[in-house]
């Protein structure tokens, strides 16, 4: 798990706010030198995303719209 720290300390510290893929994958890797690097960014951090979300460390809100749409995240608060 590549880039969970980074995913987890980005959304552990506005947990109130919703997270687009692209918005974490460039969290996780601000400067990719190519496009299979961002490509390979963002299977890690889809990766980290699904067990966090088994693990129930977050909520995945999928998108209405279907397809053509995006999924956002959401870190977990336990109150």
């Amino acid at each position: 798990m590549k880039y969970a720290r980074e995913i987890m300390d980005l959304m552990s510290a506005y947990p109130e706010r919703n997270f687009k893929m692209i918005e974490i994958v460039r969290h996780a890797n601000p400067n990719p030198k190519s496009k299979k690097e961002r490509c390979a960014t963002h299977r890690g951090v889809l990766r980290v995303l699904d067990t966090l979300t088994e693990m129930g460390r977050i909520f995945k809100i999928p998108s209405r719209a279907g397809n053509g749409g995006y999924t956002l995240y959401r870190w977990k608060t336990t109150t």
